[in-house]
């Protein structure tokens, strides 16, 4: 997604809903629970915090905030350069569809270009409790593997440049093109690689329980 200089909107889907900034800076004020993640620096790891209703907040390039189930929340770009930022939503398959998935009219100075949509419900079973969400995106040189902490656990691997070379324990190597959409659980793990002459590009989700993060 893309908010111009002056741009915003406001934001109420079934959640929870992730934002991971790329370029430019993100204002957010939500209205009830949420979680805002502070990207690593020199000096230290990356940090976690509880964001406060009714305050706003600036996001940069590589924090990430999280907001939880049917929490309204205001996003607006203050800064004078464009913002580029990540965005999944993670919603039951008999939720009503986000009004801002593709053919929704979308406010000026706003604009978005969908990866992937209605996938998250064919994963299979997903973790119970408490989950972590890791949303990553990486360039692949030719004739090198796909980083395995993008394709472990239960994991969606989105090709948006290239081609994705995919293997499994049981299965012959399959091919799989810009759009397409690599599932993986632990049951059933791949490995994944750029096969083609040309660079490859990726975004990758990953939910893996809440306890398996902090036991790493």
């Amino acid at each position: 997604m893309t908010l111009a200089p002056g741009a915003g909107r406001e934001m109420l889907v079934p959640g929870p809903e992730l934002y991971a900034v790329e370029s430019g800076t993100l204002g957010i004020r939500v209205d009830g629970p949420a979680f805002l993640t502070r990207a690593p620096t020199n000096d230290e790891a990356a940090r976690r915090e509880e964001m406060e209703p009714g305050v706003d907040y600036v996001l940069r390039p590589g924090d990430q905030a999280l907001v939880l189930v049917r929490v309204g929340h205001h996003l607006v770009n203050d800064g004078l350069d464009p913002v580029k930022f990540l965005n999944v939503v993670i919603f039951t398959s008999s939720s009503v569809v986000p009004s801002w998935l593709p053919d929704a009219e979308l406010p000026s100075g706003f604009a978005e270009t969908p990866l992937a949509t209605e996938i998250v419900g064919e994963l299979g079973v997903l973790p119970v409790g408490a989950a972590e969400i890791v949303v990553q995106r990486a360039t692949v040189a030719p004739d090198k593997n796909v980083p395995q902490a993008m394709t472990e656990g239960f994991a969606l691997i989105v090709v948006e440049e290239g081609e994705l070379s995919v293997s499994t324990s049981d299965e012959a190597p399959t091919t799989h093109l810009r759009g397409e959409v690599v599932r993986a659980t632990p049951e059933n793990p791949v490995k994944a690689w750029n096969a083609a002459e040309g660079s490859l590009k990726i975004t990758s989700l990953i939910i893996s329980p809440a306890e398996t993060k902090r036991n790493r």
